[in-house]
């Protein structure tokens, strides 16, 4: 069995450089508005050497009620891979304090910003996709661990080819490999007995892939039969996917119309009303809403949106959009009720404080 590793360095962080950074990227097709959508012809540099998982990146500042460290980990996974994730953590994380977590699954074009593995921001911290990146820092701010879990560089995958598993040969599987990189980012969490993340309040986030990964995970009974998992076998508190791949492969039975999965603790499933995804995924949806499931599930309406409408940007929204967008604004109206519903979310299951929310980041 492998060992944890844990570094630390303090640097000096600017974030509205990181946002203006970032949000230029995005607009360019480089991490952010395709999130999990990339083409290969709009990425213009190669990741030449992989993220050691021992090398680490530490960065402190207010945001919200705690200040925000950002570190890289690795952990033991499963088949004998080593397991590297980078880790928000609130200011203080190592002081005995019991604070809950959040797991961070990302989607099929992996989790570094233009699949460039190992890229970092100007101040030194890692440089993930916008929605990852958002979301670790948005949820260390409010008081949450939040870890964004690698599961393709640890495997060999290294290219910004290689980090592209959206379509045609995928080698590592969501509905097999990732939950259990799942389960062993769990057992990470409850693990460290220097930082006390309490245990019983440990929710489950996911993209696409990744989102495809937590419903197997979060799901009630095994996917290939329909008996329900014991209590024991049941470990995250809630969980939030975005555009998953609801079809056959998913398992859950031989059609999606007759499907028996639902999850066993409460879920969001954010999907928008023209991604290829949606008919699928609301047709499970409603299924596991009803009798005999009755499900506590939430399929939330984000009209005219296309897949991975949440990477716009780094910018936290303040207010959702007023009526039915036009197409237009529809990726930027999906982005904004998912992250405002989402968080509300979070912060119901996970018992926070709404005091300890930052009020917001300044528009651009």
């Amino acid at each position: 069995m492998g060992q944890r590793s844990r570094q630390k360095t303090t640097i000096t962080v600017s974030l509205p450089t990181r946002k203006l950074k970032k949000t230029a990227m995005a607009r360019h097709g480089y991490g952010g508005a395709g999130g999990d959508r990339f083409t290969d012809s709009s990425v213009h540099f190669l990741a030449e050497v992989a993220m050691a998982v021992t090398a680490v990146m530490l960065s402190c500042f207010p945001l919200g009620g705690f200040a925000v460290a950002v570190t890289t980990v690795s952990f033991p996974g499963p088949d004998g891979v080593t397991l590297s994730a980078v880790q928000y953590e609130p200011n203080g994380f190592a002081n005995g304090v019991r604070y809950p977590a959040v797991v961070m699954l990302h989607g099929c074009s992996g989790m570094w910003s233009g699949r460039n593995v190992g890229a970092v921001n100007k101040d030194g911290t890692p440089n993930l996709q916008n929605h990852l990146e958002k979301w670790g820092l948005k949820l260390a701010g409010l008081g949450v661990v939040a870890l964004a879990v690698d599961s393709f560089t640890p495997r060999g995958l290294l290219s910004p080819s290689e980090q592209w598993q959206c379509e045609g040969s995928v080698s590592v599987d969501p509905h097999t490999t990732r939950v259990e990189d799942a389960r062993r980012a769990y057992d990470y969490l409850i693990g460290l007995l220097e930082s006390k993340v309490e245990g019983s309040k440990i929710a489950l986030l996911g993209w696409n892939h990744g989102a495809q990964a937590a419903m197997v995970e979060v799901a009630a009974t095994p996917r290939d039969v329909n008996s329900e998992r014991p209590v024991a076998d049941r470990r995250y508190l809630a969980a939030l996917c975005f555009y998953p791949e609801c079809g056959t492969l998913l398992g859950f039975g031989e059609t999606v119309e007759g499907s028996f999965w639902r999850p066993y603790s409460p879920m969001q499933l954010h999907v928008g009303s023209a991604d290829f995804f949606y008919e699928q995924c609301k047709l499970r949806a409603e299924i596991a809403q009803t009798a005999p499931y009755n499900a506590d599930l939430s399929f939330p309406d984000h009209p005219a949106a296309v897949h991975a409408f949440d990477g716009l940007s780094q910018k936290w929204p303040v207010s959702k959009c007023d009526g039915t967008p036009s197409e237009a604004d529809a990726q930027e109206c999906a982005m904004r009720a998912a992250d405002i519903d989402g968080l509300h979310f979070f912060k119901a299951s996970l018992g926070l404080e709404a005091a300890t929310e930052s009020a917001h980041y300044d528009e651009l």
